[in-house]
């Protein structure tokens, strides 16, 4: 008699929520996507994305959908912050391709998103969902929402973010510890920028950089 497969909820329909729940559904899991946002959210900005990612969304067959999205810059280019003056100029592609079987790839986060979740079915990702609590009942989780909904599954996964309500559940409230880096971002039309194949960085005084990436938006 064949058993039926596994039941995994997956709290948070991130990158790595997405990411995971794809996965486990090709390996033959039952997997569904529970997140607390009425709509997989065009928040964030663009992502440098290494071979080495690239290469496993490609395997799980979203490479069209990658690199329709997003661009595959030739080279990093970095200079000096004061006066401009060359630091170092490495290829990304094609060598990256050619070396590690998937390429150097930026995007912006809502269109990764929109790639990875084209390849999940529609009724397996919950939206509107904010979890509650949870209890293990030896052989299975039961878990809970805000808008009412209870579920069962045979194992929960936590993938909602630095403010994770699984983590909290789980180990407590815990602040996050701020590292003392700061990212600002601002976004240039591309018909602006002479040369579309950089991405630069910059190095500043003490820890500040400059990056521009070419992006799709």
């Amino acid at each position: 008699m064949s058993r039926r497969p596994l039941r995994i909820a997956i709290v948070g329909g991130g990158i790595g929520g997405l990411t995971a729940a794809l996965s486990l559904r090709q390996a033959g899991f039952e997997a569904d996507i529970y997140e607390q946002a009425p709509a997989l959210t065009h928040i964030g900005g663009g992502i440098n994305m290494g071979p080495n990612a690239a290469r496993v969304l490609i395997r799980l067959g979203l490479g069209e959908g990658l690199l329709r999205e997003g661009v595959r810059p030739a080279s990093t280019h970095q200079r000096r912050w004061d006066d401009g003056r060359t630091l170092q100029r490495a290829p990304l592609n094609p060598q990256c391709e050619e070396l590690y079987g998937a390429p150097h790839v930026t995007i912006h986060r809502a269109d990764l998103l929109a790639v990875i979740s084209s390849g999940l079915p529609p009724e397996r990702i919950h939206l509107g969902h904010r979890l509650l609590g949870f209890s293990d009942k030896g052989g299975h989780v039961e878990a809970w929402f805000d808008n009412g909904v209870r579920i069962d599954a045979d194992m929960l996964v936590g993938a909602d973010g630095i403010h994770s309500a699984v983590r909290a559940i789980l180990f407590g409230e815990e602040a996050p510890k701020f590292a003392g880096c700061v990212a600002y971002r601002g976004l240039v039309p591309i018909e602006r920028l002479a040369d579309l194949e950089l991405s630069v960085v910059s190095p500043g005084s003490g820890r500040a950089a400059i990056s521009c990436i070419t992006s799709c938006r």
